[in-house]
């Protein structure tokens, strides 16, 4: 091994994450929980805050008011044919964000 190798926050696999606007971060989503992060401003008045660790195959979606206070959170296993393909994980991420 190496100090780079050692570094590395995933394999290639998962770029596409990058791709798609998120960024990691080291226990620091919402839950504590390690992986990558993204939040997306929506319905004028909401921020959702979205976690994915492909390593453990979780997602975390925490949504609030603007200003703060929770209104709903979520967490669910991704499946792994779902980490495979960016367009798959797009689709699959909207719908679960659609359920309420």
């Amino acid at each position: 091994m190496g100090i780079f190798k050692n570094n590395l926050n995933l394999g290639l696999q998962y770029a596409f994450l990058v791709n798609l606007g998120f960024k990691y971060e080291e226990s620091n989503g919402i839950n504590g929980m390690s992986g990558y992060v993204k939040s997306i401003s929506h319905n004028e008045i909401e921020v959702l805050w979205i976690t994915v660790n492909p390593q453990e195959r979780k997602v975390h979606l925490y949504n609030e008011w603007d200003c703060g206070g929770e209104l709903w959170q979520r967490e669910y296993d991704i499946p792994q044919d779902v980490l495979e393909s960016e367009s798959e994980f797009v689709n699959w991420l909207d719908e679960k964000i659609g359920d309420d």
